[in-house]
């Protein structure tokens, strides 16, 4: 007599077609949530009790790592091109200061000393922006769209400047 075959071992991690959420990552993030003081990357709001994928106070979709499925860094790049625009000629800048010292004359005015000192701030500037991108990313985007409008800002009026002086 021969014994019956063993019954196959379930070995997938896929959800049972009964039982869909609970496999879920859904679900996977909302019981890990469900317990600990964990907050939204994106606006710091208290994640305990989550009934939904989305964070309930910014409505940022969340994935099972509890961070943004789609983090915005396009406030932060563009900030940090326009502050490198501005520092590649403030090096130069820093350069002729060191060698010649700073800028003198009738024709050299506000407007001249404005663009000067914005040329040489640029220059730290541009590295604490690419230290601080994990912080600046956490800033609400109306905060960070407010941030990177200053040095475009800037860039075109030292730019406008340069152009009436050329004239």
């Amino acid at each position: 007599m021969t014994e019956p075959a063993p019954a196959p071992v379930e070995t997938s991690t896929s959800a049972p077609a009964d039982e869909p959420s609970r496999w879920s990552d859904a679900h996977h993030l909302r019981v890990f949530v469900a317990m600990r003081e964990v907050t939204c990357p994106s606006c710091r709001y208290n994640l305990r009790g989550l009934t939904s994928e989305s964070c309930p106070e910014c409505g940022q979709r969340l994935k099972l790592g509890v961070s943004l499925a789609e983090p915005f860094i396009a406030a932060w790049v563009a900030l940090v091109v326009s502050l490198c625009l501005a520092a590649g000629p403030g090096v130069f800048v820093a350069i002729i200061t060191m060698m010649e010292g700073p800028p003198r004359g009738p024709g050299f005015h506000l407007g001249g000393w404005l663009c000067y000192l914005y040329v040489l701030a640029a220059i730290p500037l541009a590295v604490v922006a690419l230290g601080f991108r994990r912080p600046f990313c956490r800033l609400p985007r109306g905060v960070q769209g407010g941030i990177m409008l200053f040095p475009i800002a800037a860039n075109l009026l030292v730019v406008a400047w340069l152009l009436t002086v050329a004239n």
